[in-house]
């Protein structure tokens, strides 16, 4: 090998390696951002979930202490009318109140409904059968029920249909908010680190090579 070709390949040897390092640290500080933004998106999640279950049973509570007098007369205008309140909650796209009735056989009557424009209604038979209060949080509505009470017994049931829709629309402009902060700040702390980094070895890595070539 001829004298001035060995600094030459030195020089490519440290290059190779910084490369190398620096391809480490920016994998590493691109997975502690993706880890990072896991995180931050699933505490949301269940967060607005938790949020929009709470607001729904609040406002389901409050209306059916609202809606006993209806129910104790069957009067249906009067619980329609109630229902029209439903409007002013955006998740909620449609509500259903039934009352039992006994006679000769047990049985459940929807005396009043509300259902917003390009949704479907709410059905009381298919309703009284299955579970609600169900809240998958990949469910794109959720049935949320409470039981009204006149005179300490309960005399009906007011069902609420939860959109998740408005929920994941936060959710995603939240992450996507998250995702440009974190892609902006993940570029710059990698340039700078990188930088640094580079700025730290190549002493170390020259004053190998000066010891190297000493030794030998």
């Amino acid at each position: 090998m001829l004298p001035e070709q060995a600094p030459a390949k030195s020089r490519s040897s440290r290059s190779s390696l910084i490369g190398q390092l620096e391809k480490i640290l920016s994998s590493a500080l691109f997975l502690a951002a993706l880890f990072t933004l896991a995180f931050i998106i699933t505490e949301e999640v269940f967060n607005r979930k938790k949020e929009l279950i709470n607001q729904s049973d609040a406002w389901l509570r409050a209306l059916a202490v609202q809606l006993e007098p209806s129910l104790m007369f069957k009067d249906a205008k009067a619980a329609e009318e109630l229902l029209q309140a439903t409007s002013q909650m955006p998740a909620l796209v449609g509500s259903l109140v039934t009352v039992e009735s006994i006679g000769d056989v047990f049985a459940t009557e929807s005396i009043a409904s509300y259902t917003s424009p390009n949704h479907e209604s709410l059905d009381a038979k298919p309703l009284s059968k299955q579970q609600t209060n169900k809240t998958s949080v990949f469910s794109a509505y959720w049935i949320r029920s409470t039981e009204i009470y006149v005179a300490g017994a309960p005399i009906g049931m007011l069902y609420a249909k939860i959109d998740t829709g408005p929920m994941w629309n936060d959710i995603f402009r939240f992450a996507l908010i998250i995702v440009l902060i974190l892609s902006g700040s993940g570029l710059l702390a990698t340039k700078i680190a990188r930088r640094e980094f580079r700025k730290a070895f190549e002493p170390i890595l020259e004053l190998t090579r000066i010891t190297a070539e000493v030794t030998h």
